[in-house]
Order: structure tokens, then sequence, then C-alpha cells
């Protein structure tokens, strides 16, 4: 807990170039229906920037929970949103 009242307290914002790498590294963390989820999409552009703050997110929320990124699951609302 204390990891994420750090993050609620110190709020960031971050900028960030993926590369090719990136994406291949990120998509190798998502589970099986964000792989799903990241193929539907109609242009790689999306696709590949959809994958990149998905990874980008579960990299964060790992660093601060202390869990490997792979082991974080999301639930999602009737929206489909996290």
């Amino acid at each position: 807990q204390e990891g994420i009242a750090r993050l609620v307290a110190e709020p960031q914002v971050r900028w960030a170039r993926a590369s090719e790498s990136d994406f291949d590294a990120d998509y190798a963390i998502l589970n099986a229906e964000e792989r799903e989820r990241a193929g539907r999409f109609r242009y790689e552009l999306h696709r590949k920037r959809w994958v990149f703050a998905r990874g980008w997110l579960r990299r964060s929320l790992g660093a601060v929970l202390g869990m490997r990124s792979e082991a974080i699951e999301f639930s999602v609302g009737s929206l489909g949103k996290p």
C-alpha cells in the first residue's frame, strides 16, 4: 500500500518514445485477452500505441507494487474499461 500512496501523492507526467524492441518487450508481458484486443486494431500505429501504453502501465504498476508486470491482473467494467 505504501507504493500506491506515494503514486497518488506524487503524480508524474512522462513522455516516451517506443522502438520495435520496446514493442516486442511490451507485447511479451500482455496476457492473452490483451493480445487479442491488440490484434483487433485496424491500424498498426494504433495497435503499437495501445501495446506500448499497456506495457508501460504494467511495468509502472509492477515497480510500485513490487510485482512482476506479467502477474498484474486488471478487472474490466461493463464498458470494457479497466
